[in-house]
């Protein structure tokens, strides 16, 4: 039995500057807008964890109960100054956005967790567990132009969201001959509430959503030959992703003018069937096939109304995505050691949305290389680059992108600890 106890804080100023150029059908410079943001946050995780583990036999047989609670606090202030030009480029318009978002969030979970070895390599799993989630958002805006300062009760508003979980599994692995079997069941109850408190100008709204769900596992595995060299392995689940809490959050921030990111309280958890068929070659060369399809996934969407553009996440009605993968791992010396990854997914996305029907499609690509250098004396360095091509993301095409990553490790204490200097991005690209 034990206790742990967890703190990160993570203070940042971000500054972000825009400019937006309005051009008529004809190319002609209409009306530039400049914004000039900067937004201050503090972030601040505490998490607090007891665990309590007990051995019921010598075969590995054991209950084991864990209690948490986390609290996310965090604020932002923001300041968002826009400065409007005319044709001419000629000062016309200034105005300034100031906004306070304090945000808190606290998680209560309590789990068991059973496991009893059974004879002839097998092992019978069941858990319970329960978490209740409260957040706590709020957002107060005001407008100053020619130095007076208003209430913006637009932007203005506070958020809260209740959510509580119950779940429950079994699992049951066995082997028979050379073949390894695992089959699962979970069923998870979710009850959530949403209220939107109101201001001067708009009125308090709620929700409250109650859902049932089981999620299904199966794992199978073999040996192809008897030293071992070949493995095959199949797998399939029906899985659940909850929005983000944030996601939920209906706050309107503004990057300009024209552009505001939007949560939405409508978003609905995502269902999804994986199905992966893998290879493997002396744990050096592994290579996966895998099919998913997704109901309602959470993707960025886009929307302009009256001229104004806004992001929001929102739910696709139906995705596709079928995937190939290769991972390599191999000795080029005693003192370098290389990791290469690739992959390539043909993705599609249908869905209604807004006011027009959704079809994308595409192949979206990724690769990596990782270069481990081992020099003695506790000396490691790591060089590693990764790439990405233009990725089909619902609505969006995400421009491709390449990084370089650099970091050197040291072992102390007779190799007891380390210390590590990392870099990421190295050129910023």
């Amino acid at each position: 039995m034990g206790i742990a106890y967890k703190l990160s804080t993570s203070p940042s100023d971000i500054s972000v500057d825009n400019t937006a150029l309005v051009r008529s059908a004809a190319g002609d410079l209409v009306q530039k807008v400049v914004a000039d943001n900067l937004s201050r946050n503090t972030f601040k995780n505490n998490l607090i964890n007891t665990y309590f583990s007990h051995s019921l036999d010598s075969l590995g047989s054991k209950i084991s109960i864990d209690a948490d609670y986390v609290n996310y606090k965090s604020t932002n202030d923001q300041a968002f100054k826009n400065y409007q030009y005319n044709e001419n480029e000629i000062l016309v318009y200034e105005d300034q956005i100031n906004g306070e978002i304090p945000s808190e969030i606290s998680i209560y979970a309590l789990k068991s967790d059973y496991t009893k070895t059974l004879k002839g390599k097998s092992k019978f799993d069941a858990g319970l567990k329960t978490v209740m989630t409260k957040t706590d958002n709020e957002a107060i805006y005001s407008t100053t132009v020619a130095g007076i300062t208003t209430p913006d009760y637009g932007l203005s508003n506070r958020f809260l969201y209740d959510e509580w979980i119950n779940s429950a599994y079994v699992n049951y692995s066995t082997e028979i001959g050379p073949v390894g079997l695992q089959v699962g069941l979970r069923g998870e109850f979710t009850q959530l509430e949403g209220n939107q408190l109101g201001n001067a100008v708009t009125a308090d709204t709620s929700f409250t959503r109650n859902y049932a769900s089981l999620f299904p596992t199966f794992y199978a595995s073999t040996k192809l030959d008897s030293a071992g060299i070949h493995g095959m392995y199949l797998s399939y689940g029906r899985r659940i992703n909850r929005p983000y809490f944030q996601d939920l959050n209906p706050f309107i921030s503004p990057l300009d003018k024209f552009t505001f990111y939007t949560g939405n309280p409508n978003l609905l958890p995502t269902y999804s069937h994986n199905l992966s068929l893998s290879y493997s070659f002396k744990n050096m060369i592994n290579t996966s096939v895998s099919y998913s399809i997704v109901t309602d996934g959470i993707q960025e969407t886009l929307e302009i109304q009256d001229s104004l553009y806004f992001s929001r996440p929102g739910n696709i009605a139906s995705s596709q995505f079928l995937s190939f993968s290769v991972d390599v791992n191999f000795r080029v010396t005693p003192w370098y050691d290389v990791n290469l990854y690739a992959e390539a997914a043909l993705v599609s996305f249908k869905s209604d949305l807004y006011t027009e029907q959704l079809n994308s499609q595409g192949i979206n690509a990724y690769a990596s290389i990782t270069n481990s250098f081992n020099l003695g004396k506790g000396w490691r360095i790591d060089l590693s680059g990764r790439v990405l091509n233009n990725h089909v993301a619902s609505q969006l095409l995400i421009k491709g992108y390449g990084t370089v990553d650099f970091g050197v490790q040291k072992k102390i204490m007779k190799g007891r600890g380390s210390l590590k200097v990392s870099a990421s991005d190295l050129f910023f690209s």
